[in-house]
């Protein structure tokens, strides 16, 4: 008679339509998602803040020069768009919005991010995220595009 070997195995939970936490300053943050493939909505404050838009553009999750090409992995650009009332958003906003971000997106390593141009300042937080990208271990500058990607484990460049 063989032994089976037992191996035990990781199964998330399922990550619920509606997440809600607090920030440390305790603002609450709800972030939500009516689909698995759709866009992720973000409130602070009670208030709709932003939302995560998956874009027909793909960029490549797995790294360069270490994947084969036939095993690369590609995900939809997610563009940052403010909800309707808002113009602009202060960098502790643009923070708790991609934390819930992070919330909603638990089993991705790498996720392409973009910010809409039709925010006013967009050009400032372009630059505030790229510098802080030393600073930080999940942002990572995408050469020659508006487009800036996620990282869990390091600062890359796609």
């Amino acid at each position: 008679m063989s032994q089976q070997q037992l191996v035990p195995t990781f199964e998330p939970e399922p990550i619920p339509p509606i997440l809600t936490f607090r920030l440390p300053d305790d603002t609450s943050v709800k972030s939500s998602q009516d689909a698995a493939d759709g866009p992720i909505y973000i409130e602070l404050g009670g208030e709709a803040l932003c939302s995560f838009v998956p874009q027909p553009r793909a960029l490549r999750t797995s790294p360069h020069g270490i994947v084969n090409s036939e095993r690369t992995e590609f995900a939809p650009v997610l563009e940052f768009i403010l909800a309707q009332h808002r113009t602009a958003i202060s960098m502790d906003d643009l923070w708790g919005a991609l934390y819930g971000l992070w919330l909603r997106k638990a089993e991705d390593d790498v996720m392409p991010f973009g910010l809409s141009d039709d925010i006013e300042n967009a050009v400032e937080l372009r630059s505030y995220l790229s510098q802080s990208s030393d600073k930080i271990c999940w942002l990572g500058k995408v050469p020659n595009s508006p487009h800036s990607s996620l990282h869990r484990s390091g600062v890359h460049s796609a």
